[in-house]
């Protein structure tokens, strides 16, 4: 099944594309959309155009996305947000299954520490793909939402969890 992680943000969003054979993770695609615009509703825009062409290419069945717990400031908060609308509100006008996962949580799935630092994930999701390293923290970060939300999938198709 094709899951597509994602790493919201308004100047930079981060996205994976994952399937797993076995216990075996595989990349299919994944990248940064860097929207452009001269305002935020022209940069939101444009993040809903590039992710409506995204799932009209791959048609992922779920995804996951990292979920906001705090912001440097409060208005950079709540552009990020206001992505994450964006990003939520594609999905699921596509019908597509989606789940949330905080920062800690996806650590944890991917290094076995929630407080581990974006290196150790950026190490671990390398390795976790064969040793191709993502081409960006924001698609390294997006790598990592989808493998943890494989993981859970996993768990909870065995009963665990």
């Amino acid at each position: 099944m094709l899951v597509l992680g994602v790493d919201p943000g308004s100047r930079a969003c981060g996205y994976a594309l994952v399937t797993m054979e076995g216990n075996r993770f595989v990349r299919v695609g994944g990248g940064v959309i860097k929207p452009r615009g001269e305002t935020v509703p022209r940069k939101l825009a444009a993040l809903l155009a590039a992710l409506d062409e995204l799932l009209e290419i791959h048609h992922p069945r779920e995804a996951a996305v990292e979920k906001v717990f705090f912001g440097r400031n409060a208005n950079s908060a709540l552009v990020l947000g206001q992505a994450r609308g964006v990003v939520l509100a594609a999905l699921a006008r596509k019908g597509i299954e989606v789940s949330e996962y905080t920062a800690p949580e996806i650590k944890k799935a991917v290094t076995g520490r929630g407080a581990a630092t974006k290196e150790q994930v950026r190490r671990m999701v390398t390795m976790m793909f064969d040793g191709m390293p993502p081409v960006s923290e924001d698609e390294s970060d997006a790598l990592a939402v989808a493998v943890c939300h494989c993981h859970r999938r996993k768990f909870r198709e065995m009963g665990i969890g």
